[in-house]
């Protein structure tokens, strides 16, 4: 069975206290994730400037970026209407 076949077959799964890292540009993701100071932090690109990240790691991730001379905060998802 192909990965795109199993995919198909499995249920939606909604998950939980996950951190979207969310950048300016996609060259700046890039840079990211091939900086060795993200690996392991950063587990999986998205799209173009979204990558999810490490939940256990939130203020590791603020601080290396800190040290990396960018500028980070962190924001919350509400639900629609709120």
């Amino acid at each position: 069975m192909s990965e795109e076949n199993a995919a198909e077959d499995r249920e939606p799964i909604a998950h939980q206290n996950v951190v979207v890292l969310t950048t300016r540009d996609a060259v700046e993701l890039d840079g990211l994730i091939e900086n060795p100071e993200f690996r392991g932090v950063i587990w999986r690109r998205l799209d173009a400037t979204h990558a999810l990240a490490d939940p256990t790691a939130i203020m590791t991730i603020l601080e290396r970026l800190e040290a990396a001379g960018i500028s980070a905060s962190v924001g919350e998802l509400s639900s629609p209407g709120e």
